[in-house]
Formats: C-alpha cells, structure tokens, sequence
C-alpha cells in the first residue's frame, strides 16, 4: 500500500487508513495516553507521519516497523506539527505562540521563533 493510497486520521490514537479496502491497517496510541491529536500529517517519502496532541510525535508507518518518537516539549503545548522538505526536521507550533524547529535525529530543538499571535496550522 503507497501513501498516495492512504489517508491519516486522528483523535486519541493515530489511524493509517486503507480506503480501497476499507480497512485500518495501522494505529498508535501515545504511551501516556492522555490527549487528543490536534493535528497529523505526512513526510513528503510518506514513511513518516508527525503529530501533536500536546507534545510531538514522529511515527514510523513504513514496513514491519511502527515506532513511535515523542519530542519534549515540556515547556509549552504543541497544536500543530508538519516535516521539513527533508523529514530530518519537524516544524511544530505551540499555545505560547513560538514555532519550534527540531532536528528528529537527535530530538533537540535547532531553533526556536516568536510570534506575535497563535501559529495558524491550517494547510493552504
């Protein structure tokens, strides 16, 4: 199943969805388990996808492998998350109004940017 056949869905777990079938091949639930997924969305290879529901999460979708990541942000609620062109960074805006850019490898913030209003997380 390629990512051009497939869509994503989330509430409290994160649903890989197989529309041709029908069928839900795939889903992850955050090990703490207590928010819902304000936003998901896939890596331009559509191997990864990336969520927020407080905190960010890298998810691996691809063969046998579903690994979840969890990126600390501790210090502020992330609403909403997207990848770079690459899929090494992630791009994630939070309720204090700062967009924050990871570096996945090493889960660390690379840079950090203040806004003046909440990030829109809307798609164009």
């Amino acid at each position: 199943m390629t990512s051009e056949h497939r869509f994503a869905s989330a509430a409290d777990t994160v649903c890989v969805w197989d529309p041709s079938q029908l069928t839900r091949p795939f889903s992850k639930t955050p090990s703490d388990g207590t928010r819902h997924f304000t936003s998901v969305r896939w890596s331009d290879n559509g191997q990864l996808l990336v969520a927020a529901n407080g905190s960010v999460s890298v998810i691996q979708v691809s063969g046998t492998d579903t690994s979840m990541l969890r990126l600390d942000t501790e210090d502020s609620d992330a609403v909403c998350a997207c990848f770079a062109a690459s899929s090494r960074q992630v791009l994630s805006g939070h309720r204090d109004t700062t967009v924050k850019m990871w570096n996945v490898k090493n889960k660390s913030v690379a840079k950090t940017l203040q806004l003046f209003a909440a990030p829109n997380c809307s798609r164009a």
